[in-house]
Order: structure tokens, then C-alpha cells, then sequence
């Protein structure tokens, strides 16, 4: 609704937050400020103190206001939707639900807001309204409203490293192997590609970061809004308001590596291949700034993540998130069920506070998260890489869940050039990808995120023993997890895929139609699409279900085909006649 600067309040002493509390529970008027003094509140109101965060409190102590954020007691129940099969209708459940939840239980709270002329935004994923400098009797009228449940400070994240890009020169020439980087031959991507001769083709994956630099010649192709508007918001938001003219951008780096290394461009003319899923298609939000992340877009993409440009069928299979914060904190946790909820894969970076044990981040650490750590060529773990265990236990997945490729990582950077890093960051992108290529490959691996999970786990390599023990399940360790990331095996016995030909003629010559777009469907929610070659000559790689099949070009009327199966091993024809349309009948200009 507004793009308002967050305003956390500076820092004061841990003595003066306790004073302040104990004077609004003591009833200390002389103490406290006029919208703190309760010291005999009726029985109907509550205390500030059993609702609001002391650090809410300790930032209106300091200033005359802050912003914080309310959240709604009443959390939507979406249960349901893990027994809907259909990609669309699944997504559409739980973006109407969230959405009902919401404008029911926050209309009383919006309606005071406005008669305060208190600048706010509301967000449906975690039930919560972002509330712009709102002053401490404000406050006070919202913690006795019916249904407020609790009361937080706005939470800044950081990015998983402070981040540098040197350019690609001769000397990294031996961090590659051939045009292949190290990364993507270590997670089994390269052997995954050989095998299944499947890239990801009709997945779409998404990052929550800096921007993505779009017109990148290795990630423009793979953007699912090339060729037509390229800021729709189908595809890109920023609610940080940075970028110009509504067009994606980065003016940052960090977005634009880990999209590469999700799908970077396979193209031999490229310098380099750094993609581990070059077939999928992206799209993204900018949620941060430049180093640091605010609560408040942050939480704008979490909402756009599960219905891009408010239509929930173009939200993305898999989103990469490679931030986070200090752990043991549920600020984002509801955003993250909403996500899965929708069938939507959560990927975060483990973040980078190693050595030391049990310094793993939020969101990272939430159980409903898939976390990364990251290891080096060799596979020894990389120092800083945060490890286990995690603020939420072991129960029923050790932290982090896997170890990926994350040092001397070679991606896309802007503009139009190739770097270098290192973090957690760059390793977590390798699991998003991996997801895009197995549930390309599997049909019924889609959307189903406890599965997948296990795939990836109980398919890993088996970890070194690391340095911070392992949890008393035995299950893996608390610096790598389950193991090393290792996306062929994981992909054995579970990928069936078949070929799609065919060729795309005029009715009325014969001839092939050049530059014809085929687009396959499927109920759960594969999309792939290509355009056929200078003779009408298709040809795609998809997983074995039934597709839908449809096909234009410009001059023609569409056609298309129904209930057509892909099976195993098998190339499966269709080809099509498209009608030309009939000549327009053009009228004489007749100038007044």
C-alpha cells in the first residue's frame, strides 16, 4: 500500500526496556507515558506487556513512535489443501483462503487504523499488518481490539554473506571444468542432464533477493516473461521501489548469482554453463534493498510468491531464499506453511555464523524449511557455514538438511559478466534446482513437499562426520546434514520421461510453420513450451503423464490436443494443421 521506510528505534540499554515494563505493570504513571498506564486496567483490556514485544515497547520508550507489526490471533486453515491434486486449484485454495481469513478477522483493526490516519499494509500469508510510526496510544487501541493476538518489532535480515564479485579473469580458469563449473559436476547435475536428458523444462522457480539482472544472455530465455512485458508482475515485483521503469533489476548482484546458478543458460556459445536447470523458467522479487532485507518486503513477497500478479497459477514451484537471520525466531514461519501449503518448495541458506554449533538462522531452522549448508571443492565443509542443531529440534528433520556446493561458485553477475562467491548464499540455489529437475522428471514428486524432502535426504551422499555431533535419531550430522546434495541419485527410479515431436503445417500449402509456440500443460503444473524450427519442426522432453497440447502463430487460428500421454523411453507424434485467417478486407481512408 505504501513503501514507508521501516523505523526500529535506536538501541538503548537492557536496564531501561526492564524499567519501563516493570513501571507499566506497577502502574508507575509518573514513569511511564500517558498510553502506558495501566496499573488497574479493567478485566476486558489487556496489558501491553502480555501482547506487545519489549522491543516494541523499549523503541516507544525511546521515540515518539515505531513501527511494529499486529498479528491476528485467527491463523487460516489450510489442511485442506494437501488433498487437492490439481496445481491451479490447489494454489487458488489457499491464496482465496489466506485472503477470506484475512480481510474478515483484519477488518476491525484496518477500520481504527484509518480513523487514526495511521499509515499501515496488510499481508495475508502470516495474518499481519506492518504498521508505519504508530504511536504508543495507538497501540493502545490495538491491543484491545478482538482478535489481535500478539504484538512484534519488525525483524531486518541480512543477506547470508556481505558480498563481493570479482570478475572472471584467466586466473579462476582453474576453478573450471571445461565450460562446466566444479558445482554443478559435484551435486550430480551434469550426470543428472546425461541420464534423463530432462533440464527442469516446465518448472518455474523463483528467488526472494536482490533483483535479477533479466536480460543476462544466460538467464534471458529462461525468464518466463521474455519476449513480452518484462515488468509484469506475472513475473517481477519489487516492493522496494528501487528498480527503474518497473523492469526487473539488481543493483546489488547477490539476485542475479543464485538465479544463475538455478538456470543459467546450457548455450555453448555462452562462456560459461552455470545453471543446473537451464530447461526451467524464473521468475522473482526483490526483497531486498542491498545487504540487508526488511521485514516489511520481505512479507510483500511472501504474499506475491503465492499469486503473482494476484493470480495463483502463476506462482513458482520451488523459491530460493538465501537470507535469513538469527535463529530461533518465528517471525516468517507462517509464510513459509502458507508456501507449502500451496505446494510450493521452501529453500533457505543455513546461513554463515560457523563454526561454532547451534548457530543455524531463522527461517532456516524452522522444520517446514529445506536448509543448506554449504561445502567446498573436496567436500569439506566451509568454515563459516553455519551448523545444527537447530532451535526447533531434531524432529523429524536433523539441521541443516543438506550440505551443496557454496565455495568459489561461478554464476551470473551484472551486467552481462560472470563472478565469483562464496557462502551459503550461493549453495542453496543447488537445491531449488535439484527440485526443479526432479519434479520435471516425476510427475507425482510435484507439490509434495514432505516426499521431496526425503528424496533429497536419504539419497545424499553420506557426510564426513563434521564437528558439532549429530542428533540422537543418528540421522545424519548437525554441520552437513543427511549429506552431500547429489540430484542423480535422488532421481533413480523416480524419473520417467518421454519425447514430444512433431511438425506444425500450413493447411492451405503444406509448408512447416517456422517459429510456431507449442505449450504443454499438465493438472500438476507442468508448463513447457517451445517454438518450432525454421522447417514446423518440434520437439520436448517431459515426464511421463497425460498433457495438453496448444499451438499458434501469428496469421492462424490455434489449434490443439487433449488427453495425449507421455510415456517412458517413448517419442510420442503429434502433429498440426493450423488455418490461416481470412484476408482483411481493408476500407479507403476518407479524409474530411
Amino acid at each position: 500500500m505504501n513503501g514507508n521506510k521501516m523505523n526500529p528505534g535506536r538501541p538503548i540499554a537492557l536496564a531501561a526496556v526492564v524499567m519501563l515494563i516493570i513501571s507499566i505493570l506497577a502502574g508507575a504513571v509518573s514513569a511511564a507515558p500517558a498510553w502506558a498506564q495501566q496499573a488497574t486496567p479493567p478485566p476486558t483490556q489487556r496489558l501491553l506487556s502480555q501482547v506487545v514485544e519489549s522491543e516494541v515497547l523499549s523503541a516507544l520508550a525511546e521515540n515518539s513512535s515505531a513501527d511494529y507489526i499486529i498479528v491476528m490471533e485467527e491463523q487460516a486453515d489450510l489442511s485442506a489443501a494437501y488433498l487437492i491434486e490439481d496445481w491451479d486449484e490447489r494454489g487458488r485454495y489457499v491464496y482465496e483462503t489466506l485472503k477470506a481469513t484475512a480481510e474478515r478477522s483484519q477488518a476491525p483493526v484496518l477500520e481504527e487504523l484509518d480513523r487514526r490516519g495511521v499509515a499501515y499494509q496488510s499481508f495475508i500469508a502470516g495474518n499481519e499488518i506492518y504498521v508505519f510510526g504508530g504511536d504508543g496510544n495507538t497501540l493502545q487501541s490495538m491491543v484491545q481490539i478482538e482478535g489481535v493476538g500478539s504484538v512484534r518489532a519488525p525483524v531486518e535480515v541480512t543477506l547470508t554473506r556481505a558480498f563481493t564479485l570479482p570478475q572472471v579473469g584467466p586466473q579462476p580458469q582453474s576453478e573450471i571444468q571445461g565450460i562446466i563449473p566444479w558445482n554443478i559436476t559435484d551435486s550430480g547435475a551434469a550426470a543428472f542432464w546425461a541420464t534423463n536428458n530432462q533440464r527442469g523444462e516446465g518448472i518455474r522457480v523463483a528467488n526472494i533477493d536482490t533483483g535479477v539482472q533479466y536480460d543476462h544472455p544466460a538467464l534471458l530465455g529462461s525468464y518466463r516473461c521474455a519476449g513480452g512485458d518484462a515488468g509484469s508482475p506475472a513475473c517481477w515485483f519489487d516492493p522496494t521501489g528501487l528498480c527503474p521503469a518497473g523492469l526487473p533489476c539488481d543493483n546489488h548482484g547477490h539476485g542475479t548469482h543464485t538465479m544463475g546458478t538455478m538456470v543459467g543458460s546450457s548455450n555453448p556459445a555462452l562462456a560459461y554453463n552455470v545453471g543446473m536447470a537451464p530447461g526451467a523458467q524464473w521468475i522473482a522479487c526483490k526483497g531486498c534493498a542491498g545487504n540487508n532485507c526488511a521485514d516489511v518486503t520481505l512479507r510483500a513477497c511472501a504474499d506475491w510468491i503465492l499469486a503473482p500478479g494476484g493470480d495463483s497459477s502463476n506462482r513458482p514451484h520451488v523459491v530460493n531464499n538465501s537470507w535469513g537471520g538469527p535463529g530461533g525466531n518465528t517471525w516468517f514461519l507462517q509464510e513459509v506453511n502458507a508456501w507449502r501449503a500451496a505446494g510450493i518448495f521452501p529453500v533457505f541458506a543455513a546461513g554463515n555464523s560457523g563454526p561454532g554449533c547451534g548457530t543455524i538462522g531463522s527461517p532456516a531452522d524452522y522444520q517446514a524449511s529445506f536448509a543448506v549448508a554449504n561445502h567446498q571443492e573436496g567436500r569439506s565443509i566451509y568454515p563459516d557455514s553455519s551448523r545444527g542443531p537447530g532451535a526447533f529440534g531434531y524432529t523429524p528433520y536433523t539441521k541443516p538438511n543438506l550440505s551443496a556446493p557454496g565455495s568459489g561458485v561461478i554464476s551470473t553477475i551484472p551486467i552481462n559478466a560472470w563472478g565469483l562467491s562464496s557462502g551459503t548464499s550461493m549453495a542453496a540455489p543447488h537445491v531449488a534446482a535439484a527440485v526443479a529437475l526432479l519434479w520435471a522428471c516425476s510427475a507425482d514428486l510435484r507439490a509434495q513437499i514432505d516426499s521431496t524432502f526425503q528424496l533429497l535426504q536419504n539419497n545424499a551422499d553420506v557426510p564426513a562426520v563434521g564437528t558439532c555431533g549429530a542428533p540422537p535419531s543418528g540421522q545424519g550430522n548437525y554441520t552437513y546434514g543427511y549429506g552431500y546434495l547429489d540430484v542423480l541419485d535422488s532421481a533413480l527410479g523416480r524419473c520417467r520421461v518421454g519425447t514430444l515431436s512433431g511438425t506444425v503445417r500450413n493447411q492451405h500449402t503444406g509448408l512447416g510453420i517456422p517459429g510456431a509456440r507449442v505449450t504443454v500443460t499438465a493438472s500438476h503444473g507442468l508448463q513447457a513450451t517451445t517454438l518450432t524450427n525454421s522447417s514446423g519442426f518440434y520437439q520436448l522432453r517431459l515426464s511421463e503423464e497425460p498433457i495438453q497440447i496448444s499451438v499458434s502463430s501469428g496469421g492462424f487460428l490455434p489449434a490443439t490436443a487433449s488427453g495425449v500421454s507421455i510415456t517412458n523411453n517413448t517419442t510420442t507424434t503429434r502433429d498440426f494443421t493450423l488455418t490461416p485467417l481470412p484476408p482483411r478486407a481493408w476500407l479507403p481512408l476518407v479524409r474530411k
